[in-house]
């Protein structure tokens, strides 16, 4: 699901390339208007039920939305229990929030509507419908800029409704290396 129908054709491009044309649907619609108050698909979306998706990932769009907490809990619907979330986007360093290469990262990027906010991690680590499976910091050069932002990956699975929250799996000491990240890993 994506607002962007270029995103999208692009989608559509790698799931039949990977094969998997028969077990993914590409949607173009608003994660916060696709289902309504019942938990019905928004009229003429070919969307599953909510809480029967196994798996539902975001890639650097949470911080381009708003009302990024409700776009997060409707992922969390949309998933069954035991389903995977996963999520990669940028956030300000956690031990270190306020430094003044942070904020700098903060104001540049509201420029292009992307807002970076630490609640974000917070949020996700703290849910109590979630079991943090996994959670990295890093920081990278952002392309065409001399600038090195903090981005974070975290997966986490939904917990069944009534089960008590188990303590977290995993939560690395390093992140995945990339070329020239991470800088450090918290």
């Amino acid at each position: 699901m994506d607002l962007s129908p270029d995103l999208l054709e692009m989608a559509k491009t790698r799931v039949e390339g990977l094969g998997l044309g028969d077990l993914v649907v590409c949607v173009e619609a608003d994660i916060l208007t696709a289902y309504d108050k019942n938990g019905k698909p928004a009229q003429g979306l070919d969307l599953p039920p909510l809480g029967t998706v196994d798996v539902v990932t975001c890639s650097y769009c949470l911080t381009m939305i708003p009302p990024w907490a409700q776009a997060l809990d409707a992922m969390v619907a949309l998933l069954a229990d035991g389903g995977t979330l996963g999520l990669v986007d940028f956030t300000k360093r956690s031990d270190k929030p306020n430094a003044w290469s942070q904020l700098l990262n903060q104001w540049w990027f509201a420029n292009d509507g992307v807002y970076f906010d630490e609640a974000h991690t917070t949020n996700l680590r703290s849910r109590d419908d979630m079991i943090t499976t996994w959670f990295a910091e890093a920081e990278g050069n952002v392309p065409y800029t001399p600038l090195v932002a903090t981005h974070y990956t975290w997966t986490g699975k939904k917990i069944p409704k009534g089960s008590a929250k188990p303590c977290e799996v995993f939560t690395p000491k390093y992140a995945p290396s990339a070329p020239d990240a991470p800088r450090y890993v918290r």
